[in-house]
């Protein structure tokens, strides 16, 4: 089985959980949703297949705000320690998945190997709404981008490609002790993983595949558009950015003496 983590916090979630009932391996799915400072009830997914309706288990950590900036890493660590799949992967809530996005996740997270997914960055104004089973995206009127989440479906252009949504088998998760609880806030969490996984001996695999484009680079998730914090956002990566190299030369490499620690003891699965 594969846990999906990830935090919400004042989000609508609902095309987010669209997209995985659409996934081709439904039915080895697990969703863990941390969900902070928020009330968002008790969502379900359900998946139609030719045996008819089956809903994909969804587990719910609620976390109560504490001081400072978001803490991102906290909250993914609790979630991953919350999980019960042999694998985990760490996404967003802002991302869109082709078909066999998991499929591919699952099959390429071998043990010593920290899986990553290049994404295309939605231009501004991008809207997306669920038709028929199928995720659309539209976007404004003289822009490049028109495509459906769909494998058979090209695009033109791959703006950026960055790792948002990472993956390892549980107990290489355990051996790192999660992402860097020293990052603020959002962003840096990736890069910090991807340098302590190579320094510790594990493989990258960059998981690009459908979509095939004319420059040979392939996506295999949407990043919506949305607004950003430009201010907020430069301001943590320069605090992040300090944290890794002040890790980095001190060569210790599993930087949490402890991680995803959460008081509600009961919502979250004891380590091995």
């Amino acid at each position: 089985m594969i846990s999906i983590v990830t935090s919400v916090h004042k989000r609508d979630i609902s095309l987010w959980l669209e997209s995985l009932s659409m996934q081709t391996n439904a039915h080895a799915l697990e969703v863990v949703l941390v969900v902070y400072d928020d009330d968002i009830g008790e969502p379900s997914i359900v998946k139609q297949s030719d045996n008819g309706l089956m809903e994909i288990p969804v587990k719910v950590v609620n976390v109560e705000r504490i001081a400072g900036a978001y803490p991102e890493a906290w909250l993914k660590n609790i979630g991953v320690r919350a999980a019960a799949g042999d694998v985990v992967c760490c996404t967003n809530i802002d991302i869109l998945y082709t078909e066999d996005f998991f499929q591919e996740i699952e099959r390429a997270c071998t043990s010593g190997t920290l899986v990553q997914a290049t994404r295309f960055d939605t231009p501004e104004g991008t809207t997306a709404e669920a038709i028929n089973g199928t995720i659309r995206l539209s976007v404004p009127e003289g822009e490049s981008l028109n495509v459906v989440v769909d494998p058979r479906e090209g695009i033109a252009t791959i703006p950026k490609a960055s790792g948002d949504c990472q993956a390892m088998r549980k107990d290489d998760w355990v051996d790192m002790r999660g992402y860097n609880e020293n990052m603020v806030g959002w962003g840096g969490l990736d890069t910090d993983l991807e340098c302590r996984a190579l320094l510790m001996g594990k493989s990258i695999h960059q998981l690009g595949f459908n979509c095939p484009l004319t420059n040979g680079v392939k996506v295999s998730h949407y990043h919506l558009w949305h607004e950003k914090n430009v201010d907020r956002s430069r301001e943590e990566g320069v605090a992040n950015g300090v944290v890794l190299n002040e890790l980095l030369a001190s060569g210790e490499l599993q930087c949490n003496q402890t991680w995803g620690e959460y008081e509600r003891a009961d919502e979250v699965s004891a380590l091995p």
